[in-house]
């Protein structure tokens, strides 16, 4: 994949069509998602300083009580399934043009009745859970992990901030000494997300819209507007 790779263990699709089956609702199974709180780790025979993976793990960690609680998005596109008799009215109802897609089929299945869990690895007990490794291997890559992240929360209505810009340092602040190395992960990660913040922010004031690029194309998007533009690289004017 081209934003991380995700390394699982042989039974994870049986699992995942177990617990489609036991979340069943309006007539087919569940569509579900596999969440680990491992969003970095290690590679064999890649060196990764440690202080990045942490830094990675910590600031995505946030979603886990939202996900949990069933009140975020439920469905993720990465080792995702959906039950081949609900795509046809997914289909029908999703539009083809936004930046976020997944969130786009989330809201589709809810809206049809149907259920969309997310399931949580590290508590099946498993050995080889399912962890995901980003191909970020120093603090410039985590910004732009972190950029990217941002930018899914440009399309959608103001109001429902990216879970990443909360702020981290109320709650890490009433922590005890002992935990200060803490303070210091959770100072780095709200620096970071404002550099990031700060770049987007330029963006939208100096061109009205903010963009990533992925390889050989720019994904471009405006605050509010759902739909994204894709340009080829070189061919644009921004």
């Amino acid at each position: 994949m081209p934003a991380h790779d995700s390394c699982w263990y042989y039974s994870i699709l049986d699992d995942l069509a177990k617990a489609s089956l036991e979340y069943a609702k309006g007539g087919l199974p569940a569509a579900v998602s596999p969440y680990a709180d491992v969003h970095h780790s290690r590679v064999p025979g890649v060196y990764i300083p440690q202080n990045v993976i942490d830094t990675v793990n910590w600031a995505f960690h946030r979603h886990h009580a939202d996900i949990a609680a069933g009140s975020y998005q439920q469905f993720w596109g990465k080792m995702g399934i959906i039950p081949y008799a609900m795509s046809g009215a997914i289909l029908k109802r999703v539009e083809l043009r936004v930046w976020e897609d997944d969130l786009e089929i989330d809201t589709a299945i809810r809206a049809l009745g149907y259920a969309v869990v997310t399931v949580f690895m590290d508590r099946l007990g498993l050995r080889q859970p399912y962890k995901q490794t980003l191909p970020a291997f120093n603090v410039e890559a985590v910004a732009a992990v972190f950029n990217r992240t941002l930018h899914y929360s440009l399309p959608i209505p103001p109001g429902n901030t990216s879970l990443l810009a909360r702020p981290f340092m109320e709650l890490w602040m009433r922590l005890p000494d002992y935990a200060l190395k803490y303070w210091y992960r959770a100072a780095c990660i709200e620096a970071i997300v404002a550099y990031c913040q700060k770049q987007i922010d330029a963006r939208l004031k100096r061109y009205g819209c903010s963009w990533v690029d992925w390889g050989a194309y720019r994904h471009v998007v405006r605050i509010g507007d759902p739909f994204v533009q894709v340009w080829k690289y070189g061919n644009d004017p921004l």
